[in-house]
């Protein structure tokens, strides 16, 4: 059975693509079925839009569509940092590099607790405009760290300035193993979509 993934953002898409790697179902991209579509922008919180985005692709595909969407959590930036702006914040048309050095500017006078920070993802399974299956999660609080990576900061620029002390790395140079340790949002979300498949869905 195939799954359409909600995205036309192939970083989101590989993303996506991951929590079916040990699954039955087969993601497939808007690309696989030379759809063209750009949704229009939605709003809320994020929960409300991957609902909305997964409804708006269900509307042009007969296929299963799964969208998410995610955000940083900043909580000592109080209304200066809004989760649902993580990427766009440092403006529109930027690179990762822009985004992760705006942030990480924004954090300047920031020391310990106040660099706390988490991420929030949510995701939605709708299928012929009737929404399926809705969840969030939040992940693991880390922080944010001071200085950037001499590293290349791709294919996702939050993973590589979010740091976790007690395993002295970045989000983006743990394991598997290392994130199922701290409760990670990810697997934790592989797992809800996984148990609906299994014991929630009944294929028309």
């Amino acid at each position: 059975m195939k799954i359409l993934i909600g995205s036309n953002n192939s970083s989101k898409q590989s993303e996506i693509s991951s929590i079916f790697n040990e699954s039955a179902l087969e993601p497939i991209t808007p690309q696989n079925l030379s759809i063209n579509y750009d949704p229009p922008e939605v709003s809320g919180t994020h929960k409300e839009i991957a609902e909305q985005k997964a409804l708006q692709w269900s509307k042009i595909t007969e296929y299963l569509v799964i969208s998410t969407d995610g955000g940083l959590i900043i909580p000592s930036l109080g209304k200066n940092w809004d989760s649902t702006y993580t990427k766009r914040k440092a403006g529109e048309h930027v690179s990762d590099q822009d985004r992760a050095e705006h942030l990480l500017q924004t954090l300047k006078a920031s020391k310990g607790v106040d660099r706390a920070a988490s991420w929030v993802e949510s995701v939605a399974i709708a299928q012929s405009n009737t929404l399926l299956m809705s969840e969030e999660v939040e992940g693991p609080q880390g922080e944010i760290s001071e200085i950037l990576p001499v590293e290349e900061i791709s294919p996702f620029w939050v993973n590589h300035i979010w740091y976790f002390p007690e395993k002295e790395k970045t989000y983006h140079h743990m394991s598997k193993a290392e994130k199922t340790e701290l409760f990670d949002h990810w697997i934790t979300i592989t797992k809800l979509v996984s148990d609906f498949f299994k014991y929630s869905y009944l294929e028309p």
